[in-house]
């Protein structure tokens, strides 16, 4: 009693204003971890899995870290997050990158939390039919 259904946080968080949403960014790239950052990552990865958009096309993300010599290699350094990149990778249906994008850590942590929130507002769209 008392809590409003999952549907109406992430319906609510979708009014908060810019700064707010801002603010949370910042606030968990100041406390987010290499093994949290790992985590969400598969998380959503596991999510992405299942869908897929008409043309069988699917998006992949996993990190990279640049080294000084410009050549990429995973990050074990969590102190250096500003180095800290995730690239997206998207498939076609045949297994082959068709393109991929690189994002710090901000850009990734603002559409991971977008991607989840829709997934999570689809699957209780289904759940409701």
């Amino acid at each position: 009693m008392g809590q409003g259904s999952s549907r109406q946080r992430i319906a609510a968080q979708q009014f908060r204003s810019k700064e707010e949403k801002e603010a949370l960014i910042f606030r968990e790239m100041m406390k987010i971890n290499q093994e949290r950052l790992l985590d969400r990552i598969n998380k959503l990865n596991t999510e992405l899995t299942n869908l897929a958009d008409k043309s069988g096309k699917k998006l992949i993300f996993y990190q990279v870290e640049n080294n000084s010599n410009g050549v990429e290699a995973k990050a074990t350094d969590t102190s250096a997050k500003s180095k800290i990149q995730v690239i997206c990778s998207k498939y076609n249906t045949n297994g082959e990158t068709e393109s991929t994008k690189k994002l710090n850590l901000k850009q990734f942590l603002c559409l991971s939390q977008d991607i989840m929130e829709k997934v999570v507002l689809a699957r209780q769209d289904s759940e409701e039919v």
